[in-house]
């Protein structure tokens, strides 16, 4: 590979993550909606008298608000790129390139949503643990790996004009499975956070991880030369 090839990946690489943060409109509708979100279902659950709210559905609700907040950072990263950009990406880069871009470009911003969530959901449900490492290590390897998800589903998507209902359709349950790793990760955080954090317990999460991200590399050439 020429050094003009690997400086032309880069370039793609850091356009890719500029043109993340120039769009300061989405970036804040998504941080809105966390934020509106958060204080809607804690609002719902006072004015229902639950203000004792089980650790359990608490990782629900979190997981349920990043999920959505995760489909919308990743179609939308598709969604802006008009059909004769794609062309030009298509002669210019190569596949894994151009996906390892999209997924870099929607991780920073997920990373930086779930971190927000993390710390609201401390601040209304003081939950010590959250800004454990934890917590902080499943957050990341379960956000690593819907993200990688929703990117190969978003690829697929974008060829439609709904891109982002039927981003939710597929994704929805195939994301179930991997929900449920991270859910089984953080069922018994309490006594892992008085006992320190073991990197074994997370075993199963990044094994699931691999396979998603290994999936994601084999099949997102063939959509893309589609």
């Amino acid at each position: 590979m020429t050094s003009s090839k690997i400086s032309r990946y880069w370039v793609f690489l850091g356009n890719e993550l500029r043109t993340e943060l120039r769009h300061l409109q989405g970036l804040a509708a998504q941080t809105m909606f966390v934020v509106v979100a958060s204080y809607l279902l804690y609002a719902g659950l006072v004015l229902l008298g639950h203000t004792d709210v089980s650790s359990q559905v608490v990782h629900v609700i979190f997981w349920l608000v990043m999920i959505f907040t995760i489909v919308n950072s990743t179609s939308s990263s598709f969604f802006r790129d008009a059909s004769g950009r794609d062309l030009y990406y298509y002669s210019l880069l190569h596949p894994l390139v151009y996906f390892t871009g999209k997924l870099l470009s929607s991780l920073v911003t997920t990373l930086f949503h779930s971190l927000l969530l993390t710390l609201i959901f401390h601040q209304v449900f003081a939950y010590s643990y959250m800004l454990s490492v934890h917590w902080l290590a499943v957050m990341f390897c379960g956000i690593m790996g819907m993200t990688t998800l929703f990117t190969l589903i978003a690829s697929m998507a974008s060829k439609t004009s709904q891109s982002q209902i039927l981003a939710v359709v597929i994704g929805f349950p195939l994301a179930i499975p991997l929900l449920l790793f991270i859910l089984k990760n953080l069922s018994s955080i309490d006594l892992v956070y008085a006992q320190g954090f073991s990197l074994s317990s997370l075993s199963s999460l990044l094994i699931f991880d691999g396979l998603i991200l290994g999936l994601s590399l084999l099949l997102f050439p063939y959509i893309w030369g589609d």
